[in-house]
């Protein structure tokens, strides 16, 4: 694990307080401790580098590629400026890589986008920007189609540039406002890490949130919710009935494409509806399994055999899902 921040003030909170109250305070010496857990021996150990994240990045990812593991990177810039694209997009391209990134959209609508200033030229140039965020009726949308806009430019230009295969966005909204503040944006190159963020916030976590398709992220209150106009509303948390308008929806989207004959492995069908979805894996696999296939609208194809509804009991990766009768 490591910390990097240009502050020595902030490094020390982060030693002195951060780390001891998430009971981590032997590792403040940055030397190497071995542990024992469910997984036999490891190894932990903490660095704390107090520079610009531009001039430490290329130390980290030479660390990440020499592991050859999985790496995290809580990436959290006072400004948008202090992080390149070129580093996100290095990150990226590290094998089981994943980023968790604060992106301050309303400094960028207050100051850049849409302007002609030198913070313009700057965030074109940092962020590789140019062509990005330019609608000309950027200032005629109303709040909402406004929001979305932004959003989805944000996400195409981290996907066009970052070199990221999938984002998950979190959208972040101060009580009594309606403008987004910021997004945290989750990138990732496994569709599993999803997965399991997903199955986390079902078990933990019971704040209100709305969702809309194809925006692709959860939101704090979102917009929507302050409009009076929710397109979703219910608590992520394990209830019988938010799981249920959940794969109601899910069956709304994937069942009526299935109808109409789209076909596909299970592990595309996960790649294809899981950014858009609430839905979490075992909810892919109740509508497949416990309303399609019994309701005979579906067939599953698992190596090479079309199988019976009683022998399915979960799917993997490479099982076929197609409509009934499309060869």
């Amino acid at each position: 694990m490591g910390s990097i921040d240009n502050n020595k003030n902030h490094i020390d909170c982060f030693k002195n307080y951060s780390m001891l109250e998430a009971a981590l305070e032997e590792l403040v010496n940055e030397q190497q401790h071995e542990i024992y857990g469910d997984f036999g021996s490891l190894i932990e150990q903490c660095g704390f580098i107090c520079s610009d994240f531009e001039n430490a990045v290329s130390h980290c990812i030479n660390i990440a590629e020499n592991r050859k593991g999985h790496s995290f990177f809580l990436i959290d810039p006072f400004r948008w400026s202090h992080v390149s694209m070129s580093s996100i997009r290095r990150i990226n391209t590290l094998k089981g890589s994943e980023i968790l990134y604060t992106y301050m959209i309303r400094d960028l609508k207050r100051f850049v986008i849409g302007k002609n200033g030198i913070d313009t030229v700057n965030f074109n140039k940092i962020l590789e920007a140019s062509g990005y965020y330019e609608s000309e009726n950027l200032k005629l949308f109303d709040r909402v189609s406004g929001q979305r806009y932004l959003r989805n430019e944000s996400l195409r230009l981290f996907r066009d540039k970052g070199n990221t295969k999938h984002i998950h966005t979190f959208s972040l909204i101060p009580k009594g406002y309606i403008d987004v503040l910021y997004y945290l944006m989750h990138f990732y190159q496994n569709i599993t890490a999803l997965q399991v963020m997903k199955e986390t916030l079902w078990k933990y976590n019971n704040l209100h949130h709305l969702f809309e398709f194809k925006v692709y992220g959860f939101g704090l209150k979102t917009i929507d919710y302050y409009e009076q106009q929710p397109k979703l509303d219910f608590c992520i948390e394990s209830s019988l009935e938010n799981h249920e308008s959940c794969i109601n929806l899910l069956e709304k989207d994937l069942g009526q494409n299935i109808r109409n004959g789209y076909e596909a492995t299970f592990g595309q069908i996960c790649n294809d509806y899981m950014e858009k979805h609430h839905a979490t894996k075992d909810n892919f696999e109740y509508l497949l399994i416990n309303r399609l296939l019994q309701y005979k609208e579906i067939e599953i194809i698992i190596k090479d055999q079309i199988v019976r509804e009683k022998y399915v009991q979960n799917l993997q990766k490479k099982d076929i899902i197609r409509c009934t009768g499309n060869k």
